[in-house]
């Protein structure tokens, strides 16, 4: 009969056994597994056991630390935003639609943010959980109108029509059936908004006060 060594035994036990983590370091595990997962699977797809074992931690600290799977998927794609802003503000490029363009890691943490959003929207999630977020994505594309010539109201509408196109793109280019090189071609005319501000502020008047509507 082999003899077993209780020593031996309590060393296997102890290697096999996860090391406890603090809170901080689980939550900073579970937002980069399900950050990876997002990347690479529809946001309806990715379950709770599949976060924990990707973050190797137990499923129940999904609940206990973020409260729910969506809660967790919130926290985990609106903390990629900043992420993504500094990014591309740092790249020396001369805006950021070529920026973000010109790393595909970046464009793909973009591409599954807005995926993660418009499904998170369709389950019920209020938008004012992302309008936070958005105002900063905003503010940094009215940074990039350097034109003194251009009105507040310009630059703002050029502004959301950058983030409306991007976003749908994202969203729906695959069901308009569009290319790569056609996504392209419209991050490329985002990107060059700048030649057509001045002489479409003109066009449409937005250099004028706005008319009051009438009581």
């Amino acid at each position: 009969m082999q003899m077993v060594n209780p020593a031996k035994s309590q060393n296997n036990a102890a290697a096999n056994k996860r090391p406890r983590l603090s809170q901080a370091e689980a939550e900073v595990r579970m937002k980069n597994a399900t950050a990876q997962l997002l990347l690479v699977n529809p946001p309806a797809d990715v379950t709770v056991h599949m976060i924990s074992a990707a973050a190797g931690v137990h499923h129940d600290y999904v609940a206990r630390y973020f409260g729910s799977r969506e809660e967790l998927m919130i926290q985990t794609i609106e903390s990629a935003v900043l992420g993504t802003v500094l990014s591309a503000d740092d790249s020396g490029k001369t805006d950021p639609v070529s920026a973000i363009d010109s790393n595909e890691k970046l464009m793909a943490m973009v591409n599954a943010r807005l995926r993660t959003m418009s499904y998170l929207l369709a389950c019920g999630v209020s938008p004012e959980r992302f309008s936070e977020n958005q105002k900063m994505i905003n503010s940094f594309g009215l940074s990039q109108f350097t034109n003194p010539n251009l009105t507040d109201r310009t630059k703002m509408n050029f502004t959301l029509m950058a983030v409306l196109l991007v976003q749908a793109m994202t969203i729906l280019g695959e069901v308009n059936s569009m290319t790569e090189q056609q996504k392209s071609d419209i991050r490329a005319f985002i990107a060059n908004f700048a030649l057509i501000t001045e002489q479409m502020q003109a066009a449409l008047k937005w250099d004028q006060p706005v008319p009051k509507k009438r009581k």
